[in-house]
């Protein structure tokens, strides 16, 4: 029964040809962005009638415009009873292209499920290949949301063909999975609150990848439980196979269906049959069962005699997911322990260019930065500050490599630093440690209040001062912090796939600016949105691509664009191509001046 009510709230799959009749070269008629022209819409939405308000709402918040229309004309088709507040936001999205989703997800739900069903994505064989993980939140036996967040895997497995070639197949660009980290993943975006306080459920490898995954990233606060649908299946004389299983159960769910989904609906079908699910949990913790890489319980290092108590503590925050697009740095300049001077700098990275992922940690927009100094400006004030004096800064892999990096970046010689790492010293994130040592953080993330905070929290660890763990929690303190589902539409980001990357030569004008040029789109854009953008330049005769290569003719460039393709850009072009950008307004003017 309980599994009747997951597929019932379960997504329908509408695919909608919505035609004014064929697309006709019409000799002398300026170019059209009416909607009525034929567009295919591939597309899910929860079922309105059962859905949480949430949920549903999510929905039309990430939803565009252009696909919401049919699909809320399907609603009606169907009979279905929408609530007042989702006519309400529907027509708002329809007529002013806006709607934001007024529940939180945390503030709707609490952090308290039935159970949360996870799948991973693999590029390789290798169980450190995953770059995408999927999440499905059950509460009162009804999914009460699912999402799935991005992530990159190690340098040295995104590099390798095998890897590239899987992202090509599933039309996946690298734009998407390369800026952040699962530990990005599990701290802004709360996976640790969640998994650390339900239980997880999986198929089977999924458990390893997730170990894996935690230690590759230097993960140390997870004590999870967890169970395997496969284990379960094998102990009780069931069907071990995931396709056969859902035969078994009669679930109206297919192996092509998310498996996160198709999981959640096993525990409960199986919890459902009388089996105590209790009876095969598993802990995933970071005790000396489980590989770790950094200690829990803080090693702290014993005061000497003579303990330097001059150093510099220094943090830094970052425009993009790159190291070298340092955005503000922030320094604490300590003598005989006691504070002599701070230095709080906004700085102009590369382009001014800002990840959104990025500014929902620390804050720091283009706006802010524009009329700024760049990086090499600064350095020339603060070298003679840092010059031979210890570094110190919490995680200082991160900060130090960021200085190497942005160094480099700018050709600046690079010196040498005698640093130390508060992190490595105590084995809690910041505000954690601030927190067992009574010392405020009133501003995480800003890079001077960090680094004064990590000084302090050195001078703690100097002294030998022992920390006091009842003053932590798992919960962040971070007030930047927020959920993926808040902004999940990633606006502008639509994936570009399927038939818009089938050049159209035949039906297009041999004059046209884009006709059999590669044409490559990337960033987020207001006045159109990409999938629209792939369609018209297609129908201009391009060959829209998702990657930049030596043979790329033009690059249509948004807000926000790929760091890496802008890269590709930069290096194919002083390599002898000519690679073109457009901007979303240069684009437009030329949409509305070719005939076609």
């Amino acid at each position: 029964m309980t599994a009747v009510i997951l597929i019932l709230v379960f997504s329908f799959i509408i695919i909608f040809a919505i035609s004014n009749g064929n697309k006709k070269k019409e000799q002398g008629n300026n170019y059209s962005t009416d909607p009525n022209q034929q567009i295919k819409v591939n597309v899910c939405f929860p079922n309105p009638e059962m859905a949480n308000d949430y949920r549903f709402l999510k929905f039309v918040q990430g939803e565009l415009k252009l696909t919401l229309e049919p699909i809320y004309q399907e609603m009606k088709n169907r009979g279905m009873k929408l609530k007042p507040e989702f006519e309400e936001a529907i027509q708002t999205k329809i007529k002013t292209g806006e709607f934001k989703n007024p529940y939180n997800f945390k503030d709707y739900f609490g952090n308290k499920f039935d159970l949360i069903g996870i799948q991973f994505l693999k590029g390789t064989d290798n169980l450190l290949s995953a770059f995408q993980i999927g999440v499905c939140f059950i509460k009162d036996d009804s999914i009460a949301d699912s999402e799935t967040y991005d992530f990159s895997p190690p340098k040295q497995i995104i590099e390798t063909k095998k890897f590239q070639k899987t992202l090509e197949l599933l039309d996946i660009s690298l734009e998407f999975i390369e800026d952040f980290s699962f530990q990005t993943v599990w701290e802004v975006f709360e996976l640790r609150d969640s998994f650390n306080a339900n239980l997880i459920v999986c198929w089977d490898e999924e458990s390893k990848i997730l170990e894996k995954v935690l230690v590759s990233n230097h993960i140390s606060d997870y004590n999870i439980k967890y169970i395997r649908i496969k284990e379960i299946a094998q102990d009780n004389k069931l069907p071990d196979l995931i396709d056969t299983l859902l035969i078994h159960f009669d679930l109206d769910l297919t192996i092509k269906d998310d498996m996160s989904l198709i999981v959640s609906n096993f525990a409960i079908e199986l919890r459902d049959s009388g089996i105590k699910l209790e009876n095969y949990i598993h802990t995933l913790t970071n005790s000396k069962e489980s590989i770790k890489p950094i200690q829990v319980q803080p090693q702290l290092i014993q005061p000497t005699r003579n303990t330097n108590k001059n150093f510099v503590a220094i943090d830094v925050e970052t425009a993009i997911g790159k190291r070298w697009s340092i955005c503000q740095i922030g320094l604490a300049v300590f003598e005989n322990g006691e504070l002599m001077q701070t230095v709080n700098e906004l700085i102009q990275p590369p382009n001014n260019e800002y990840s959104i992922w990025n500014t929902k940690v620390h804050g720091i927009t283009a706006d802010k930065t524009y009329d700024k100094p760049t990086f090499p400006e600064i350095w020339e004030k603060i070298y003679p500050i840092i010059e031979n004096k210890k570094l110190v800064a919490h995680n200082a892999e991160f900060d130090i490599n960021c200085l190497h990096q942005t160094l480099d970046f700018y050709n600046i010689e690079i010196p040498s630093f005698d640093y130390d790492c508060t992190y490595i010293k105590t084995g809690q994130k910041l505000n954690d440690a601030c927190a067992s040592f009574n010392i405020s953080l009133d501003n995480h993330h800003d890079a001077c209040c960090d680094a004064e905070a990590c000084a302090r929290v050195y001078l703690k660890v100097l002294d030998g001062i022992e920390p006091d763990f009842s003053n932590v929690t798992l919960k962040p303190t971070a007030k930047t912090r927020t959920k993926k589902q808040q902004f999940s539409n990633f606006d502008g980001h639509e994936r570009i796939q399927g038939d818009s990357l089938k050049p159209d030569l035949e039906n297009a004008d041999k004059n046209s600016l884009f006709y059999s040029k590669k044409v490559v789109i990337t960033g987020v854009f207001y006045n159109i949105d990409r999938l629209s953008i792939a369609r018209i330049a297609k129908e201009m005769g391009a060959d829209v691509d998702t990657a930049i290569t030596k043979r790329t003719n033009f690059v249509i460039v948004g807000a926000e664009p790929g760091p890496s393709k802008m890269e590709k850009v930069i290096k194919y072009n002083s390599e002898g191509c000519n690679i073109k950008t457009l901007s979303e307004t240069d684009f437009l003017e030329i949409t509305q001046r070719t005939k076609v």
